[in-house]
């Protein structure tokens, strides 16, 4: 009996010890998160809002928040942004140790329908974290008052101030112009009695005789167009006092009708300040079906020949409707890979598809390329975003938003 207890004590002891040596568990109380408030108002024509979540407690380690957008009759990139960008309609948002708080944001963007949207944001639980008093936070876009003059809330809006001194490029397709009569005609006149530009290459021309009569009772501006394959004309339109054409407009790849169903139109200017630049301007094949991409893809080798070949040392600009993209692989890689050439517009390419030229798909496909006698002088270059300050400007305008490049003419 003695020997059985021993025995037992001795177990006793060694399970203790044993006890003795395992780590202390402390549970931790989950992360308690919240909205800041439960609704929100902002106009179209606010600056970028934060919507705040806010934490009970500072957060005791790393981790991330989910946060689901739901019941949207808001359209991403085209009634709003959102940064980050959702992922299948879920928002990934990390905060680190000791954060007492996370935000996001949306940005509003002008459109044209006199309507107003909603946007609902919900938080997500997940392990180690609690919802707090506010799950969800609605947001409403409202108009703001039209001012009238075909313009909502002013050319300001949209449309930049350059400076005298730069020579300001834009690309502009402008949908069958005049794609409806008069309301057309009307429209375009009133962009470009605000638009501080000095060249604008545009395509998509179906009555050249009301494009070139466009400038008539605009001071200052002139027009040209020429007539090209497939009933879609190409034309320039310019500032006379910034810009003096020395090489009347040509027709290049003339019968070349697989790569080229129109053809390049190029034209050698001088701006005011001396510095000469030749222009070509294109419109390329559209849309991805059948063979297209590979017909643009043999346009832009065969352009880029046409310029090594012919213009080695001109200062050159390619503009237009490309009908592709500039990311990733595509038709025009030959471009991307040689040092001798760079987009202007390449990072509107890799940024938010909010500032892209062609909003309804979304996609970028209007491009100004450039040859490397051009790099020092490239300022910027920006998409000039129409579609919100003029009204109706996709249904009476254009579907493709103006790119715009600034060069400096030192």
């Amino acid at each position: 009996m003695q020997r059985l207890l021993l025995i037992s004590l001795i177990l006793f002891i060694i399970s203790c010890s044993e006890d003795a040596n395992d780590p202390i568990v402390i549970q931790t109380p989950p992360l308690s998160i919240s909205f800041d408030q439960s609704s929100i108002e902002i106009e179209e024509m606010d600056i970028t809002t934060s919507i705040n979540i806010s934490f009970e407690s500072a957060a005791p380690s790393d981790g991330t928040i989910l946060v689901l957008v739901s019941n949207s009759t808001a359209v991403l990139d085209e009634d709003i942004t959102i940064s980050p960008t959702p992922v299948d309609n879920v928002i990934t948002l990390p905060y680190s140790s000791q954060d007492d708080g996370i935000v996001f944001s949306i940005t509003p963007l002008m459109d044209d329908d006199g309507d107003m949207e909603e946007i609902r944001f919900s938080l997500l639980g997940r392990e180690g974290i609690s919802i707090g008093a506010i799950r969800e936070v609605t947001v409403s876009i409202v108009d703001p008052d039209n001012n009238g003059g075909g313009t909502n809330g002013g050319f300001e809006v949209c449309i930049s101030e350059y400076e005298p001194n730069e020579l300001n490029v834009a690309t502009w397709n402008i949908r069958q112009f005049p794609d409806e009569g008069n309301a057309t005609v009307a429209a375009v006149v009133d962009i470009l009695e605000n638009f501080d530009v000095d060249l604008i290459g545009v395509q998509e021309i179906t009555s050249r005789s009301q494009f070139e009569a466009l400038t008539n009772g605009i001071d200052g501006w002139e027009a040209t167009a020429s007539n090209v394959n497939g009933g879609l004309d190409i034309g320039y339109i310019y500032k006379a006092s910034e810009v003096s054409i020395i090489e009347n407009p040509t027709l290049l790849f003339t019968g070349d009708t697989q790569p080229f169903p129109r053809e390049v139109v190029q034209m050698k200017i001088r701006h005011s300040s001396g510095l000469e630049v030749v222009v070509m301007n294109l419109h390329l094949k559209c849309c991805s079906d059948g063979n297209s991409p590979a017909r643009r893809a043999d346009a832009s080798a065969k352009i880029q020949d046409y310029i090594d070949s012919n213009l080695p040392n001109e200062e050159v600009i390619v503009l237009g409707d490309f009908n592709d993209e500039i990311t990733g692989t595509g038709p025009f890689q030959n471009f991307i890979d040689d040092p001798n050439y760079a987009f202007a517009d390449q990072e509107i390419a890799d940024g938010s598809s909010a500032f892209w030229s062609f909003p309804s798909f979304p996609s970028h496909i209007d491009h100004i390329l450039i040859t490397d006698e051009l790099f020092d002088n490239l300022i910027s270059a920006e998409t000039i975003r129409l579609n919100t300050c003029v009204t109706n400007y996709s249904n009476i305008v254009s579907d493709h938003r103006p790119v715009v490049a600034s060069f400096s003419t030192d």
